[in-house]
């Protein structure tokens, strides 16, 4: 397996990681529109951090906290500590840290690329698979394969998954969506583990090179994965502005 093309890259992205971080220390404001502030409290503070609740009403990072609260009247705040009159991110650090222990628990080629993301090379775990026909029966609970493979109802996430999954129904077969299903069953015991450790969840997602792990993990968040198949990456692309693209953006375009 040595072309780029047969490359399995996973992009773990912790869902609005500052909010949940809070939320784990204080649950009661789980399921209700929170965001996070830091610095200047002028207004009610920059919001860095603002969770699918909150999105609903239009709040956004970056707003003030006083006019995310005219938008949603219900709106919670939670602002960063300060130390010595800098922000004191380390308990979102730490956090962060034990999510990584995690991911590294199922796969050793990680990169980190912030403190919510991660990228994973999981080619030689799929192979290792792949070999030893270690994955039989495919069940997937919150995942979504982008592309058009339902000939019956397009327009449903599940039924176009469940046909592509029939399409690719022989996993002894050498083909690169056969290796993205393993690498799928990898990613989705990874989000479970981590979600039942530690009570995080987070979005995914699978590919053949970083650029469209990222590109893909944020077509279905929240908690939630999702595949793009090499044939369906110049649809995906054609639909998707240049300046939006990872490593290339504003500056190149």
């Amino acid at each position: 397996m040595n072309r780029l093309n047969d490359r399995i890259i996973c992009l773990i992205d912790m869902d609005c990681f500052y909010v949940q971080v809070e939320e784990i220390e204080q649950p009661e404001y789980r399921g209700k529109p929170c965001g996070v502030s830091q610095y200047n409290p002028y207004k009610g503070g920059g919001l860095i951090a603002v969770n699918y609740e909150a999105r609903k009403f239009g709040v956004k990072r970056g707003m003030r906290g006083e006019e995310a609260k005219k938008l949603c009247p219900d709106f919670n705040i939670f602002y960063v500590k300060e130390k010595r009159g800098k922000a004191d991110l380390t308990k979102y650090r730490e956090a962060s840290q034990k999510i990584f222990e995690i991911i590294l628990k199922h796969c050793d080629k990680v990169e980190k690329a912030s403190i919510d993301e991660a990228y994973l090379d999981l080619t030689d775990l799929v192979m290792d698979k792949f070999r030893n026909q270690s994955i039989n029966n495919v069940k997937f609970s919150d995942s979504f394969v982008y592309g058009s493979f339902s000939l019956e109802n397009q327009a449903d996430p599940g039924k176009n998954l469940e046909a592509w999954l029939d399409i690719n129904s022989d996993l002894s077969r050498e083909c690169s969506d056969v290796y993205l299903i393993i690498g799928a069953c990898i990613v989705q015991e990874i989000r479970q583990d981590i979600r039942e450790t530690l009570g995080y969840h987070c979005s995914a997602g699978i590919a053949q090179n970083k650029t469209l792990a990222k590109l893909c993990a944020g077509l279905n968040k929240p908690n939630k994965q999702t595949i793009l198949p090499a044939n369906s990456v110049e649809p995906l692309l054609a639909t998707i502005p240049i300046n939006k693209m990872w490593k290339i953006g504003c500056h190149s375009s």
